[in-house]
């Protein structure tokens, strides 16, 4: 097959970045590969204060806790003075409280938030008479604080629960004091998943009321989860455990602003305590005050007193260390005793409000999680909001598995990228292809050849301060901005020992004092960065006029074809890396600025995986400045803001000087008119040749840009200045939107761009008018200025519009116009990987005929559907095999309609009205009349990896099954009449190789699977021209 396989894409393609819900709120993209991300939302108990103390006041910033001030007749040992015990002033202070010292006497007003049962500190009065003239009024709520802290924890407490999504919020609180019992425990009063509001209305519930039995309530907690009966808590029965799902996390989060009291009373015969050690968990008896001590020792028995026990941190530990569900099975029908998930335990996070104890701070440290002080509203909010961000972060770190991401594939060989999440470590694999087409083993990973760090060729941009312009420069210590070397340097100052360990030293990997990670290989992971072939391709580009068509075939001539060919791919490592495709030897790399604020995150010990150059490079010449040049232009996918631009023409060569620009590329706390246009850019920019002899660069602006507007950029190529934004006008605050990857179109064949299409994450598909001369000129097709207006929007058949989140392709119609093909449907945030039934949008494949008029609705396409979906059994010489396969319809076109429809929605469902999840988040693929295309089905079990795809094939034109079946589902030969087959994994795109013998009537289909695997597919092929996009660029 050497010399016969000819590749029709050069690409191989597994994106599973993209993907399905419409009416979406700031998107949280995800930082971890979906695919293998538990998506279960986490469990989080709020255990609030609502002792008597939380009637204090919250205390003025200059006051210092930890210091005793002269005494103005206050006992500093008293927390708890109530404001009607206060001894009043008269005469003109009435009403004003009264402090003496020796023969001074102050009166001051003192705020009552509270009324007569607000209570202050005997130590913080001291501090205000010590600090404020007699007469002072301190009630205005600006000298100090006029708020205490109930209602501060209060209102934290509510805009936390109304803000976070994600998480199933749950709350507890100590119960009320009885006639027989001062400090019973607490209760449940929301369960973890209530209702949002249900929370909040138990939240302002909440009065300062009570003793405090921390660990008790804690305790009761730990019965809740394990669903159990009640021991304190109020109702009747046994608990219903929130834990849905094995890999679910669970937490508890604690406010208190003192120690405890009453807190001593526990069973004997807890299931998961045979030895009776509660409360005492740990078996640790330090003194008071010491890590880990039980309480004041001795203590008069009863208990009562504030520290006479500290036992929440024992009952931290304990909750962490049993398994809170043993047997049974989770929602999903698997087992809680799943060996991946061997134990569904808690953590606990505390946060000590206008308090610091050590009791608090071994509760967080036996829990697992971390120890927060608060003294006013701001930093409990800030406390809360780290914590939360914390579980929220917790909740989607993935398993160990090894998986396939992308690939690529050039004449006979096949690149693919791999990495394992143990490690997060990367490889880049090179297949031969044996002459039947199937993949042999590999005989080169670039990870192992990476030159050793002083010998590594690395390159970055070192942004220009105020009007000066940036540059490239070699990623060495000396040749960084300041922003650049405190990004490196951190709080520690090893700035230059990261810049080293980001090279690939790995002396640090262990050693003694401040370690880095320690890696698996240097190369880091590549999830969503598609490897980029760059050879001696020909772009067609003699076609344009003037020096330019005149001059390229010589380029190609004198240069291309004598270069090595390579693969560029962006890994979370940092880097762009340019490898040898013979060799595999890495060439270059490249760190773009905009990752330099998370560099330091990847020498974490306790990393946790994050994207940093995750988009997908592309790669076309371009005349610049009089002369060719072959240009990689990349973007950060999820790793963050931002674009660059390479010369690649000399990859061997490649200097500091082929740096061309990044964007954008204002430095660190400076603002442009462009800013709140830029979200994330998730897809890829495109490089285009535009009438106005503009060589540009091109992308979707993406989600979470301030303005929440889709938007194209175009870029200059040469300079990276921006020539223009096109705003769309489309998206809101409550309908957020951005702009996926815009595919370019010559309408003449003259290789000048004239229009763009590209759709949006609120499912409209736009046009954009790019043939004019003059940039003023260059906008939005349909519609006005004023009110710009799409192709097509995509909404399902309730009316709920159906997010577009990858390219679309672009064939010329025969009968004038163009088709655009795209699927619907979303896969980049966490929320992607659980199906919705009651909210998502229910997605669909179009194709939607441009001929310069808008196509206003599904009304105006054809409806074609699937018929059929099931297993098919087939009866071979080696045995039956069993596969699933799809059939569908053929209704047939007519000159009214504008293009066709097929939902992805299952026939055989009627309780779910066929809706599975199924999305389309990767290109389709124009082939011999046929459009070829990949759906993602996400798991229904958020604790597994992945999910499932199916590979469809239909009419280009029609959308109906094909007239000569192609695809052969069991290896006989024969090819069966079929319009999709099912794999039981995520796969990606795929890319086809035509066989060049003449008497061959096979083609050869290479996709990755998320297991890792290269599926090979042997189909009919075609004896026409395959290539129906020809009108399309890049």
């Amino acid at each position: 097959m050497n010399d016969k396989i000819k590749a029709r894409a050069l690409a191989f393609l597994a994106a599973f970045s993209l993907s399905s819900a419409s009416g979406m709120a700031a998107a949280e993209i995800a930082q971890s590969p979906l695919f293998v991300s538990a998506g279960a939302e986490p469990n989080v108990m709020l255990l609030i204060d609502n002792s008597g103390s939380m009637d204090n006041v919250i205390w003025h910033s200059g006051y210092d806790p930890t210091k005793t001030y002269p005494d103005w007749g206050f006992d500093s040992t008293n927390g708890n003075y109530q404001y009607s015990s206060l001894t009043k002033c008269s005469g003109n202070y009435r009403n004003y409280v009264r402090g003496r010292r020796g023969s001074t006497t102050k009166c001051l007003k003192l705020p009552t938030p509270r009324g007569n049962s607000t209570r202050y500190n005997g130590n913080y009065l001291n501090y205000l008479f010590e600090n404020f003239d007699n007469g002072a009024d301190l009630t205005d709520g600006k000298t100090i604080p006029n708020d205490y802290r109930m209602n501060v924890a209060r209102d934290v407490a509510t805009e936390l629960v109304r803000n976070t999504t994600g998480v199933r919020f749950g709350l507890a609180a100590f119960n009320p004091p009885t006639t027989s019992d001062s400090g019973p425990g607490g209760s449940i009063l929301a369960s973890c998943g209530s209702a949002p509001s249900d929370i909040i209305r138990e939240i302002n519930d909440l009065t300062a009321s009570t003793n405090t039995p921390l660990a008790e309530t804690y305790y009761e907690i730990t019965r809740y989860f394990r669903g159990l009966s009640r021991y304190h808590g109020s109702g009747r029965g046994n608990y219903q455990s929130p834990i849905q799902y094995r890999c679910q996390k669970n937490f508890v989060v604690v406010i208190t602003d003192g120690l405890p009291t009453y807190d001593k009373t526990f069973p004997s015969n807890d299931p998961d305590d045979p030895d009776g050690r509660l409360p005492d968990w740990d078996g640790r008896h330090a003194p008071f005050g010491q890590p880990y001590s039980d309480g004041n020792q001795p203590y008069s028995g009863s208990g009562a007193g504030e520290g006479d026990t500290l036992y929440l941190d024992d009952l931290a530990k304990f909750g962490y260390d049993i398994d809170m569900r043993k047997g049974g099975y989770d929602a999903a029908g698997k087992s809680y005793d799943d060996p991946r998930f061997p134990k569904q335990n808690l953590r606990t996070y505390t946060i000590g409000f206008a308090i610091s104890n050590q009791m608090l701070e071994d509760a967080a440290e036996y829990g697992h999680g971390r120890y927060y002080t608060a003294d006013d509203a701001d930093q409990l909010s800030q406390a809360l909001t780290s914590a939360i961000s914390e579980v929220i972060a917790a909740s989607t770190s993935a398993a160990a598995v090894a998986t396939n991401s992308t690939r690529l594939q050039s004449s006979t060989r096949l690149y693919q990228a791999r990495f394992n999440t143990l490690t997060w470590s990367g490889q880049l694999l090179s297949y031969p292809l044996a002459e039947d087409g199937s993949v042999l083993p590999p005989d080169g990973d670039a990870a192992d050849r990476i030159p050793s760090p002083n010998n590594r060729r690395i390159f970055t941009w070192r942004p220009g301060a105020g009007d000066q312009k940036g540059q490239g420069v070699e990623f060495a210590w000396d040749n960084l901005s300041p922003v650049q070397q405190n990004d490196l340097n951190v709080e520690d100052g090893l700035g230059p020992e990261r810049l080293a360990y980001l090279r690939g030293d790995r002396s640090r990997e262990s050693a003694a004092s401040n370690p880095f990670r320690e890696r698996a290989s240097v190369l880091g992971d590549i999830v969503n960065s598609n490897p980029a072939f760059a050879g001696d391709e020909n772009f067609g580009f003699y076609l344009l006029p003037g020096s330019e068509g005149n001059s390229y075939r010589n380029f190609i001539r004198n240069t291309t074809s004598k270069r090595p060919k390579m693969i560029y791919v962006g890994a979370n490592d940092g880097m762009l890396h340019a490898f040898d495709a013979e060799t595999l030897v890495e060439r270059f790399a490249y760190v773009p600025n905009a990752v330099f604020p998370n560099l330091h995150e990847l020498t974490k010990p306790d990393y946790e995986h994050r994207y940093f150059v995750d988009g997908t490079p592309r790669i076309s010449d371009a005349y610049i400045n009089g002369s060719w040049k072959t240009v990689l232009v990349g973007t950060l996918g999820a790793g963050g803001r931002g674009v660059f631009a390479l010369d690649v023409t000399n990859p061997t060569s490649f200097s500091a000087g082929n740096v061309m620009w990044e964007f954008p590329p204002n430095p660190a706390g400076e603002t442009a008119s462009y800013d709140a246009d830029l979200g994330t850019v998730l897809g890829e920019a495109v490089i285009a040749r535009l009438n106005s002899g503009h060589w540009v660069a091109m992308f979707g602006n993406g989600p979470n840009s301030a303005n929440k507007k889709a938007v194209l950029f175009i870029i200059d190529l040469a300079t990276g200045e921006l020539l223009k934004t096109i705003d769309t006008r489309f998206g809101s605050a409550n309908a957020p939107n951005g702009l996926s990857t815009p595919v370019p179109v010559d309408v003449n064949g003259d290789r000048i761009t004239d229009v763009v299409y590209a759709g949006d994450l609120q499912g409209n598909l736009w046009k954009f008018d790019l043939s004019s001369n003059s940039i003023d000129q260059w906008k939005v097709a349909y519609g006005s200025s004023d009110d710009p207006q799409p192709l097509f929007r995509a909404v399902d058949g309730g009316g709920k519009a159906q997010p577009i989140s990858s390219r679309p392709a672009v064939s010329k119609h025969p009968d004038g116009g163009y088709m655009v093909f795209f699927g619907t449907g979303t896969y980049f945030r966490t929320s992607d990987k659980v199906v919705d039934r009651q909210n998502d949008a229910r997605n669909s494949f179009y194709a939607i005929l441009d001929q310069g008029v808008r196509v206003t609705g599904r009304q105006q396409l054809l409806r074609q559907e699937i018929i059929f979906e099931g297993q098919v059994t087939f009866e071979t010489a080696s045995g039956t095999i069993v596969r699933e396969a799809r059939r569908v319809s053929n209704h047939q076109m007519n000159n009214q309609h504008k293009g066709w429809y097929l939902d992805l929605l299952w026939p055989n469902d009627s309780y779910n009205n066929g809706y599975q999840g199924e999305r389309v988040v990767s290109e389709p693929t124009l082939h011999s009349r046929r459009v070829i295309f990949t759906t993602l089905i996400p798991t229904e079990d958020p604790c597994s990896f992945g999910g499932s795809s199916w590979l469809m094939e239909l009419d280009v034109f029609t959308g109906a099954r094909v007239v000569h079946p192609v695809l052969d589902l069991d290896g006989d030969g024969v090819m069966d009449d079929y319009s999709g087959v099912k794999f039981d994994e995520i796969v990606s795109r795929p890319q086809i190789l035509e066989d060049d013998d003449p008497d061959s009537e096979k083609e050869f289909k290479y996709q990755s699977g998320t297991s890792g695997n290269i599926i090979v597919t042997v189909e009919r092929a075609d004896t026409t021209d395959g290539r129906l996009s020809w009108r399309q660029l890049q």
